[in-house]
């Protein structure tokens, strides 16, 4: 009862039996008449049909605002019209002011780094007030006077040439190397030009000297270089044992290990085992020369019959040529 078909649709076998009683008016029934009109493909094309052949549009092309509107956007869109300004202006102009490079210049200039960078290079560039005194430019100098070969080797580029000889050293020679000191040329000497050496605690240089070890990537990576090669892993660890797990078990030599001792026993083999029987004949089918012994026989020998008559292969390939000519299909 619970599966029978019947018993499923009984109920609206029932409601089919009675008698519907539906209006014309329904609106179910009008609304499947609008959306069949709407879709009806006879009501779409009937306005179509029946502006067939007649005029549509303007009388002429200016009472038509959209091909006005067409042929003002040709004429944007045209190459020939958009250079023909320039074509009757070229060679003409002689002041450059006129020119459209110019004008282009003269616009772009607004938009690139000239317009910021024209007022620094004519205004502030060169001109500074204070240089010694600005403690930025103060240090660079320092650090590049630091940095300097020609500096870190002055002193003894100067000690290098002179020899000593207690000989020459007189009272008088004294003298003059003391005057020398006071002279005006050396006393008005430029600070940059003054010769001086650096002193070698100084905090500046101590913290510099910090601060190159810190940088440094070979002090960074002292540490791991030194450890790298050490191994201090237990020879009992889980870690180190599976590792020696796995490579026995991806290990060649010992996947091999069995077949190579037996083959290190002694093979007997009979000469007509069925094996080896079977792997000649198989050989004999796949040689090549088996293959072509027919060939071979028979290369230089008469095949067929004398004429095409009397053989009906070649009979029946002429007959199905006939068949699938495409000439003589055509022929009648």
């Amino acid at each position: 009862y619970n599966i029978s078909d019947n018993w499923y649709k009984y109920d609206w076998d029932q409601s089919k039996a009675k008698k519907f009683d539906i209006k014309v008016d329904a609106i179910p029934i009008l609304a499947a008449k609008a959306k069949q009109k709407i879709a009806s493909d006879v009501e779409y094309k009937k306005g179509y049909e029946k502006n067939k052949g007649k005029l549509v549009g303007a009388m002429s092309v200016e009472d038509d605002p959209r091909i006005l509107h067409s042929l003002k956007v040709g004429k944007l869109q045209s190459d020939r019209l958009y250079k023909e300004p320039y074509e009757k202006a070229k060679g003409v102009s002689i002041n450059y002011c006129e020119t459209p490079q110019y004008q282009v210049d003269n616009v772009l200039k607004n938009f690139s780094g000239v317009r910021y960078k024209e007022p620094y290079v004519t205004n502030v560039l060169g001109r500074y007030i204070g240089t010694f005194e600005d403690p930025y430019q103060a240090h660079c100098m320092k650090i590049e006077a630091m940095k300097s070969d020609k500096n870190y080797k002055a002193d003894y580029e100067d000690d290098k040439a002179k020899c000593y000889f207690p000989q020459t050293i007189t009272p008088e020679y004294e003298v003059m190397k003391k005057l020398d000191v006071c002279k005006d040329s050396a006393y008005k000497k430029p600070s940059n030009q003054i010769k001086f050496t650096s002193v070698s605690d100084s905090p500046v240089l101590l913290q510099a000297q910090i601060n190159t070890k810190q940088l440094s990537d070979m002090n960074y990576k002292a540490k791991h270089e030194a450890e790298k090669s050490r191994c201090s892993i237990p020879p009992d660890a889980p870690l180190f044992l599976q590792s020696r797990v796995n490579a026995y078990n991806i290990s060649d030599n010992w996947y091999k290990y069995d077949w190579d001792q037996s083959k290190a026993k002694k093979f007997d083999i009979k000469v007509d085992a069925i094996p080896i029987l079977a792997a000649k004949a198989k050989q004999k089918i796949a040689s090549d020369v088996e293959y072509k012994k027919g060939y071979e026989k028979n290369k230089g020998k008469l095949v067929g019959a004398m004429s095409v008559e009397d053989d009906p292969r070649i009979l029946h390939s002429l007959k199905v040529g006939k068949l699938q000519s495409d000439r003589l299909y055509k022929e009648p």
